[in-house]
């Protein structure tokens, strides 16, 4: 990875703080020495941290006052991270978007949400953006890489270069993924110290949180190296006569039950956020709007050994763009979030 120069406008997407200290500490120290220009965005205060809460505060359970009290706490300890880090306290903005609720932002008020990234973006007209990769066994850090997304290609917004980072990788899986930042013994120290600042997390979380502090920062640019560190399913769409095929393939056969969510942008830059009850077997299914909770369609899942074919309407959804899918946790320690990009394979036909 290239480090920022002085021309530079960094802008860190976070999705609770501390993941500006643990995946970029030393890249935000870089752009600060290089006379860059920083802005850190956090999309949750981290206010629903409800074990190292209970064990700090001696405290079983948690009202809406204690959260808040929490989340401010959190907010404090980030703004100390960035000041050591080289810069200022006014680097940082909250987003307040429920912590440990961006799935279900995404899917009933994305268009809320990508508002207001949009215009973040737009007020900041980053050159270089990193936040969250969508293979981050974290739910709402793979779900602020969809709406990211989702926002960078709904907007007039250009001429930046994006990279993910990978806070938490699924299960047998390594951080060091992508293109390495290398990092200076002293920048080492000063993130680690930046790590130190997130006190809260320390009591429960000291270890894993300071081997964050390597040699190295790793980041992902590339599709190869998105797909490398991204769920265990993939997939291409083909629209053909008004039909909408999504072929998605697993590393193992796919027999998921529960709810498959669909999201996508329309032919306007809107938002569509599907979801459809998996059958056992293959066959027809309601297709359900998740905003209005109304059933607008049949679609059609059929499986095969290693694959699984969702038929759906073409009308409504922007078959030149990604579409993002998420399959139903199958255990209680998911292996991934199950958030994977559908990329398009063929031209589309129009709409019947």
């Amino acid at each position: 990875m290239n480090p920022p120069t002085s021309t530079d406008r960094l802008l860190v997407l976070a999705p609770h703080p501390d993941d500006e200290a643990l995946a970029c500490g030393g890249l935000i120290q870089r752009a600060f020495a290089a006379g860059a220009k920083v802005r850190v965005i956090f999309a949750t205060s981290g206010d629903n941290n409800p074990w190292p809460q209970r064990f700090v505060e001696n405290r079983w359970q948690m009202m809406p006052n204690d959260r808040a009290r929490w989340g401010a706490r959190r907010r404090e300890e980030s703004r100390r991270a960035i000041e050591l880090l080289g810069g200022t306290r006014d680097m940082a903005r909250f987003l307040n978007f429920p912590d440990q609720g961006l799935t279900r932002l995404l899917m009933v008020a994305s268009e809320l949400v990508m508002a207001e990234l949009t215009a973040e973006l737009v007020n900041w007209q980053p050159t270089l953006i990193v936040g969250p990769a969508l293979g981050d066994r974290h739910a709402d850090h793979s779900a602020l890489h969809v709406l990211l997304r989702l926002s960078l290609a709904a907007s007039r917004i250009s001429g930046y270069a994006i990279h993910d980072y990978l806070v938490h990788p699924g299960i047998g899986k390594t951080l060091r993924r992508g293109r390495g930042l290398a990092l200076t013994a002293r920048e080492v120290k000063c993130k680690l110290a930046a790590i130190l600042c997130h006190e809260t997390q320390m009591i429960l979380s000291r270890g894993r949180f300071t081997a964050y502090a390597q040699s190295e920062e790793w980041y992902q640019s590339t599709a190869a190296e998105q797909l490398s560190g991204s769920s265990e399913l993939g997939g291409t769409s083909v629209c053909r006569n008004g039909i909408v095929r999504l072929i998605l393939h697993g590393r193992k056969p796919i027999r998921s039950q529960g709810q498959l969510l669909i999201v996508g942008l329309d032919t306007e830059g809107k938002t569509v956020c599907w979801s459809i009850v998996l059958p056992k077997t293959s066959g027809l299914v309601h297709l359900q709007d998740e905003r209005t909770a109304a059933i607008f369609h049949r679609a059609t899942v059929r499986y095969e050994r290693d694959a699984m074919e969702v038929a759906l309407p073409a009308r409504g959804i922007s078959t030149s763009a990604r579409i993002y899918i998420r399959l139903p946790s199958q255990s209680l320690f998911p292996r991934s979030p199950g958030w994977s990009e559908v990329c398009p394979q063929l031209a589309v036909s129009p709409p019947q």
